[in-house]
C-alpha cells in the first residue's frame, strides 16, 4: 500500500471466508518485533511471531492485519495508524460495491408473457418513464397458458415471474390470489378463421353472430364477461354460447379450424397467425393491466408507480 503521507507500507491480511460485511468483525494487528522488521525479509513476520494465528484460536472470525514496518519508531507507528483506516475503509467500500451489484443484479422485472398475455401494450407505457428508472431492468419470461400453469404463476407471482399483463377483473383476482392495477380497458372483440364468412368485415354486430357458436369463458370467470352472456341469453338467443374453461393456443386452434367465433380482445391480434380479431358494436370491455403479488416487492412498487406515472401523462392513448 503506498500512502501519500506515509510512504510505502507492506502488510499481509488476512479476511474470514465468512465475511461478507453484513455484520461487523473485529480488526486484529499484530505488529512486528525486530525479527519481522520488513529490512529482514518479505513475510518473514509471519514466521517469526505467531501472535496472528494464535488469535484466531480466541475469536476465529477476525480480520487480522501483519504489517512490516521499516523501524520501531515513529513512523511505524503512523504507518500502523494509516493501514488500520485504510483497512476500515476499504471493508466499507468493499460491502457498499457488493451491495450496489447485487442490487443492479435484482433490479430485475421479471414480465411473464404468453400468446394471451403479451406484454406490448405494457412496454409502450413503460418507454416513456424508463429514463425515470434507468435502474431497473425488464426480463421476458415466455410461460404456457395451460390451466395448470396460470394458477401456479399467478398464485406465486415474485417468485419466478413478477409480474403479467392481461385482462382481469375483481372475481379473477380472487380466484388466482393475486392482485391487479388497471391500466385501461380493452373492448370485447370476436375472433373469427381466415376464411369465416364474417372475416371481412371491419365490424360485427350482435346480428351477425345469429346462429353462430360462439365460444365463452365460463360463468363465474369474470363479471364482465358474465353481463355480455346475460344479455346474449337474455336477447339474442339465435347466438349459441359454448363454454370452455381457459384461454390457451388449443382453444385458437379450435376457432382456427372451424366456423365457431371466439371471444377475444383487442391485444390478441397477434395469438393466432390465422385468426383475425373483429370489434362489435356493443359496450362491453374489461380492464387489461399489470397482475402481481398482493405483498409486491419494494421493486415491483416502483415499477407500479412508474406505469402509473405513464399512464397519468397528457399524451397518454384513450384505449376505452
Amino acid at each position: 500500500m503506498h500512502s501519500e503521507s506515509e510512504g510505502e507500507i507492506h502488510y499481509n491480511l488476512y479476511v474470514p471466508e465468512s465475511y461478507d460485511g453484513s455484520e461487523p468483525y473485529a480488526l486484529f494487528f499484530t505488529l512486528p518485533g525486530y525479527e519481522g522488521l520488513y529490512f529482514q525479509g518479505v513475510g518473514v513476520n509471519l514466521y517469526s511471531e505467531d501472535f496472528g494465528f494464535t488469535a484466531r484460536e480466541y475469536i476465529p472470525d477476525m480480520i487480522i492485519a501483519a504489517p512490516q514496518f521499516e523501524d520501531w519508531g515513529e513512523t511505524s507507528a503512523d504507518q500502523t495508524i494509516a493501514l488500520a483506516k485504510y483497512i476500515i475503509q476499504y471493508c466499507k467500500e468493499s460491502v457498499e460495491r457488493a451491495k450496489k451489484a447485487m442490487e443492479e443484479k435484482d433490479n430485475i422485472i421479471r414480465v411473464g408473457i404468453s400468446p394471451m398475455t403479451p406484454a406490448a401494450p405494457l412496454l409502450q407505457e413503460w418507454t416513456k418513464v424508463q429514463k425515470d428508472y434507468p435502474d431497473i431492468k425488464l426480463q421476458m419470461i415466455p410461460f404456457m397458458n395451460s390451466q395448470e400453469s396460470a394458477r401456479e404463476i399467478l398464485r406465486n407471482l415474485g417468485t419466478n415471474i413478477d409480474v403479467v399483463a392481461g385482462i382481469f377483473d375483481e372475481t379473477m383476482l380472487k380466484l388466482r390470489q393475486c392482485a391487479g392495477m388497471e391500466m385501461f380497458r380493452q373492448r370485447i372483440c370476436c375472433a373469427v378463421s381466415a376464411t369465416h364468412r364474417l372475416a371481412d368485415k371491419e365490424v360485427l354486430t350482435f346480428q351477425d353472430l345469429h346462429g353462430e357458436n360462439f365460444l365463452m369463458m365460463h360463468r363465474g370467470w369474470s363479471n364482465y364477461v358474465d353481463e355480455l352472456r346475460e344479455d346474449i341469453w337474455k336477447n339474442h338467443p339465435q347466438i349459441h354460447v359454448i363454454d370452455f374453461d381457459i384461454y390457451s393456443m388449443e382453444i385458437f386452434n379450435r376457432c382456427e379450424n372451424s366456423d365457431d367465433i371466439l371471444m377475444a380482445v383487442e391485444n390478441w391480434k397477434d395469438a393466432h397467425p390465422l385468426l383475425k380479431i373483429i370489434p362489435v358494436e356493443w359496450k362491453y370491455t374489461i380492464p387489461y393491466g399489470i397482475l402481481y403479488s398482493p405483498e409486491p416487492s419494494d421493486l415491483v412498487k416502483r415499477f407500479l408507480k412508474g406505469v402509473k406515472k405513464a399512464l397519468s401523462q397528457p399524451d397518454a392513448a384513450d384505449r376505452v
